[in-house]
Formats: structure tokens, C-alpha cells, sequence
């Protein structure tokens, strides 16, 4: 990154919903008309329901944590890494 430049306000982000929306839109086309196989667990089917809405919650309460608590918009603005919060998470590197 050159001197005095910044991180793009809306990163990667942008891009990879429009990934995924594209592969969730095309795998739903490919299993609906049979192209691809559809796997049902009736038995666990409570089970995974239960942890989808545990992962959506868990997604939305990280991007309210770094959103509205942390105000991460602001420090990406003032080009500062954060370090704090939901966000100081990270892989500690062996080297």
C-alpha cells in the first residue's frame, strides 16, 4: 500500500456477497431441478434449523459488535487497526 493511501471503506465485502448470492442462487437452481442430488437428515432436522438460526444470530450480533459498538467505519476512515473488541480475534502466528 503506497504512503498517505487508505484501506477501501467496503473491502472485500461487496464482492464476496455477490459471490456467494451467485452460488446460493445457481445451487438452489441445480438442486431444484434435480442436476443435483438433495440430502435430507429427516431425523435431524430441528437439530440443524436450531443451529442455522444459532449461526445467524451469532453473525449478527459480531456485526453489531463491530459496527455499532466499535465503530469500525470510523477507524478504517482514520486508516487505524483495530484491535479491540470482537475484532481483536485472530490466529497467533507461530513465526
Amino acid at each position: 500500500m503506497e504512503k498517505g493511501s487508505s484501506a477501501n471503506f467496503w473491502g472485500v465485502g461487496p464482492l464476496y456477497v455477490v459471490t456467494i448470492i451467485l452460488m446460493t442462487i445457481i445451487s438452489i437452481t441445480l438442486s431444484a431441478t434435480g442436476i443435483i442430488p438433495v440430502i435430507t437428515f429427516a431425523n435431524f432436522q430441528w437439530i440443524f434449523i436450531l443451529i442455522g438460526i444459532l449461526c445467524f444470530i451469532i453473525g449478527i450480533t459480531l456485526w453489531l459488535k463491530a459496527v455499532i459498538i466499535d465503530r469500525l467505519d470510523a477507524h478504517i476512515i482514520k486508516n487505524e487497526l483495530v484491535t479491540t473488541g470482537c475484532l481483536c480475534i485472530r490466529k497467533k502466528s507461530s513465526v
